[in-house]
């Protein structure tokens, strides 16, 4: 605390605060993602997986505010924070559309632009419900 006297009978005080302040991401990104691995159920009712490669495209916007949403094959999905530190944000969609009922969780560095996503799920189909899995990691630049 620093205080100094003016002309007069005016005392002027200053505190200096230390408050942590996070790194501020573009209000929006467009990522670039890559699958890496699906699993699910097989024909044989036994578990699978595959590292079949897939491409695809996933926007995040409102990252700097309490509402931030992810836009990508099946349109636009509103995401809470579960967790924002300085480093990155894990976001969590929750997905019940019919043909799924389950959730993905979403991690977004800052400083490196990696995002990771894994989607758990019960896909839905004629034979019952399914259990299904992936993970994607991609890069991620400012949107325009």
């Amino acid at each position: 605390m620093t205080a100094a006297v003016s002309r007069g009978a005016f005392v002027i005080l200053t505190l200096a605060i230390n408050v942590p302040v996070f790194a501020q991401p573009a209000a929006s990104v467009l990522c670039q993602m890559d699958r890496i691995a699906t699993a699910g159920i097989g024909d044989n009712g036994k578990s699978e997986s595959k590292g079949e490669p897939d491409e695809g495209e996933i926007v995040l916007s409102g990252l700097n505010t309490a509402n931030p949403s992810g836009s990508g094959n099946i349109g636009n999905e509103q995401l809470q924070i579960m967790k924002r530190t300085a480093d990155a944000v894990w976001l969590v969609e929750k997905s019940g559309n019919g043909l799924a009922d389950g959730v993905g969780v979403i991690t977004y560095f800052f400083k490196t632009k990696i995002i990771l996503y894994s989607k758990q799920e019960l896909l839905t189909t004629t034979t019952g419900d399914q259990p299904f899995g992936l993970i994607e990691i991609g890069h991620c630049r400012p949107s325009k």
